[in-house]
């Protein structure tokens, strides 16, 4: 069969295949993970890859401390982008006003919120807001 068909004098109709257009994906999640770290900046800090954490924050500094396996976790699982917020003499509630900054955060963690008395509330009433 032609590509042209002859409908009427002078009118000719044509038949194209055009592919569908295919959507690139966009992250749609962005995560802010919280705790105690070992050093790195007390605003809230994106960060691409636990290399890049560990150049930021520094390692694992042990005890009842979470956050760097929170983060490890993340990127492991296919996770591209986090802000990680350090929290300094358990002023969870400061960094929780600095993260207020950051329009762009739909999922907000800490690894350690359970130990820390009154933090899940505060943790929910941000998440609230």
């Amino acid at each position: 069969m032609s590509l042209f068909t002859k409908k009427q004098p002078g009118v000719f109709l044509q038949d194209i295949k055009i592919q569908p257009q295919s959507i690139a994906g966009v992250i749609t999640s962005i995560v802010a993970l919280l705790g105690e770290t070992e050093t790195g900046p007390t605003m809230p800090t994106l960060v691409a890859s636990f290399t890049d954490y560990k150049r930021l924050f520094g390692g694992y500094p042990g005890g009842d401390n979470y956050l760097p396996y929170a983060v490890e976790g993340f990127f492991l699982n296919g996770g591209q982008r986090c802000y990680v917020c350090r929290v300094l003499a358990s002023d969870y509630a400061g960094t929780l006003a600095e993260l207020e900054k950051v329009e762009e955060i739909s999922i907000v963690y800490c690894p350690n919120a359970q130990a820390v008395p009154g933090l899940t509330e505060l943790l929910i009433n941000h998440c609230e807001g």
